[in-house]
């Protein structure tokens, strides 16, 4: 297949649903794709043209299967890239064992770490909520003693899994004791709350240029019906800002680039605008992000790819500035459909969705028979619906619109 990317041989690391984007854009374009994932039934095994089995987490198990399989087919890779694949470490160690474009292994130590990256903010003059880590019930009562909500994470995990809202002391062991368990490190990082925006943004670093075609303001309205996970519906594009906030947090990424010594790449950042005025990150990752904000709500909203300008830059090909600034500016809202417990019998409604104006896309997690149960955790979700349209509230109604019509029959 012809395309710029002809006999160019691109590494993804995750074959997951939310790394489509990626394969189809390679793909479309003439790249010869190397997968590797630990399913080798995974959703985007079809899009590739060689299959490496090894864990997405384990680098050490990644480069050394890649290594052999170079090796054997005498092949030799130009790029290494993932998206919505918090997996920053073995992208690091693929790209400096086969001398590829990439972020440092000390910066993705400190991307995989969240004590690391709050010490990084610290000494930047960051802000960040005030925080803790610890394996110790007692110290989080001590440190609780004049907050009124906290936040306890993995120190390594990912997709809101083992994440907790804490308002009283009382839950305290016991959700501490269930953070724990999903923690390799077997500690976690407690938070204070900070009360605010949440915000959720996308950048590419370019020679040392922040571009930031558009930011997310996420949704957690629903946020007590999951406590004491924290759980996001969705988001809306634009965020409610104007442009000397949207100018801070430019300054805050591009400090935090310049910290990690990414002078090219891609920084997610989740972010807060607190009810303060300041602007507080949260964390910080360094690539595209998952909750089809990289790969659908950017270009949609904005005509700006950071899928494909990604993969551009990590094998090599060179990005413009032009291609980094929105062509127009559009709203969008997507939210998810959530489960109840218990086996799904039938799906009402999924033809009329399409019909329904200014609805872009829509998909299903899971299929007839499928077994669900509560919602702890983002992977837990059941679909989602997004909807564009030239202002975001015709995008939100036309998006709640959509997933009124959709009915998931439990038995």
């Amino acid at each position: 297949m012809a395309g710029k990317y002809k006999n160019k041989i691109l590494i993804i690391i995750g074959g997951g649903l939310e790394q489509k984007k990626a394969y189809q854009i390679a793909k479309k374009n003439g790249a010869v794709i190397i997968s590797t994932d630990i399913n080798p039934q995974c959703p985007c095994a079809t899009y590739a043209d060689h299959f490496i089995k090894a864990s997405t987490r384990d680098y050490k198990q990644t480069v050394s299967k890649l290594k052999q399989f170079f090796l054997t087919s005498k092949l030799k890779p130009d790029g290494v890239m993932t998206i919505a694949n918090d997996v920053p470490l073995t992208v690091a160690h693929v790209a400096k064992f086969f001398g590829l474009p990439g972020i440092s292994i000390e910066a993705a130590k400190i991307l995989q770490r969240k004590d690391l990256m709050k010490e990084l903010f610290a000494e930047n003059n960051i802000n960040t909520s005030k925080w803790i880590v610890t394996d110790v019930a007692s110290e989080i009562k001590n440190f609780m003693l004049d907050k009124k909500k906290i936040v306890i994470k993995p120190l390594d995990g990912r997709g809101a899994l083992g994440v907790y809202l804490l308002t009283n002391e009382d839950q305290i062991d016991s959700l501490l004791s269930k953070s724990l368990a999903i923690s390799k490190e077997n500690k976690v990082i407690v938070e204070e709350f900070t009360e605010g925006i949440q915000l959720s943004s996308e950048s590419m670093i370019l020679n040392g240029k922040v571009f930031t075609p558009t930011i997310a303001h996420r949704n957690y309205s629903r946020i007590k019906e999951f406590l004491p996970h924290i759980i996001e519906d969705g988001g809306d594009i634009p965020a409610p800002l104007n442009n000397q906030i949207l100018s801070i947090i430019d300054e805050i990424i591009l400090n935090i680039s310049r910290s990690l010594d990414i002078n090219n790449g891609i920084i997610k950042g989740d972010l807060i605008l607190a009810n303060t005025g300041e602007v507080f990150v949260v964390e910080v990752a360094g690539r595209l992000s998952g909750g089809l904000f990289a790969s659908h709500q950017i270009p949609l909203t904005t005509g700006v790819d950071l899928v494909e300008a990604e993969i551009n830059r990590s094998i090599g090909i060179e990005i413009s500035p032009s291609e980094l600034i929105p062509k127009f500016n559009k709203s969008s809202c997507i939210r998810y459909i959530f489960p109840q417990r218990g086996t799904i019998k039938d799906i009402k409604g999924l033809s009329k969705i399409y019909k329904i104006e200014n609805v872009e896309h829509f998909e299903m997690f899971k299929n007839i028979n499928d077994v669900c149960y509560k919602t702890k955790k983002h992977g837990d979700r059941l679909g989602y619906v997004l909807a564009v349209a030239n202002n975001n509230r015709i995008a939100k109604e036309s998006c709640l619109k959509a997933l009124s019509e959709i009915e998931v029959i439990y038995g």
